[in-house]
């Protein structure tokens, strides 16, 4: 019987979407006002670099700058790109919410007895990902443990060493535990391999399930975290 859900954080449990729009945007504002290009020019050249260091699992931002200075023609110093950074995950912080199911679903869960974690991948920049989770509208009194991948412990997921961590933090058999993320390929093979179910909440495209790689097919595929609460037999 699971009693343990651990979650991830951005998308799964917040709605990073405006709040990444709202941040590559103010970095876009700041730098046409450093360099005089037209802001959304640069917002498109973000948004492209985005993508690809997202796919190539680099985080942390100061390299992101780095590559859109590089991109659109100028250079930046260290100092810039920190301010960059700071400024970045400031109106990430204010663009971003709940979503509702969290709001309704974690309470529940709790309430029935069920012990509730999180596991997250770091931001690239040591306390920045821990910061945002802190100013979150998440009830995180209700978490027995939140452990951020990379600042924690050294490796990330999909590596099973978070999941392998938290379980011997909270002292629980993985076949009583579920890991619930939105991307397969990065939320499900470390949890699979320690032996945790995984659960999938649909954000967004996942994918085609039936040609996915076995490692990263999750036990239950939801599109909603409310959900949880029939899963969990609460």
């Amino acid at each position: 019987m699971i009693r343990c859900a651990l979650f991830d954080f951005d998308d799964t449990l917040v709605d990073s979407n405006p709040a990444r729009e709202c941040a590559r945007r103010a970095v876009a504002s700041e730098l046409s006002s450093l360099t005089g290009i037209d802001s959304k020019i640069i917002d498109s050249v973000i948004l492209e670099i985005e993508q690809k260091m997202e796919v190539s699992n680099i985080f942390n931002r100061n390299i992101w700058w780095r590559s859109v200075a590089k991109a659109i023609g100028v250079s930046i110093g260290e100092e810039q790109e920190n301010g960059l950074t700071s400024l970045y995950w400031s109106k990430w912080i204010e663009g971003s919410r709940a979503f509702r199911d969290a709001i309704y679903a974690l309470p529940e869960l709790d309430k029935c007895g069920v012990v509730l974690g999180m596991i997250a991948n770091d931001d690239g920049t040591p306390g920045y990902k821990r910061r945002r989770i802190e100013r979150s509208d998440i009830p995180l009194d209700l978490f027995k443990l939140i452990l951020i991948a990379g600042d924690d412990v050294p490796q990330e997921k999909p590596d099973p060493a978070p999941f392998s961590k938290a379980l011997s933090i909270l002292g629980m058999d993985p076949k009583a535990c579920l890991y619930v993320g939105d991307k397969p390929y990065a939320d499900v093979p470390g949890a699979k391999k320690v032996g945790m179910w995984t659960a999938i909440v649909k954000r967004g495209p996942i994918g085609d399930l039936l040609h996915m790689a076995d490692e990263a097919k999750p036990s239950f595929v939801i599109g909603s975290l409310n959900e949880l609460i029939n899963i969990l037999q609460c």
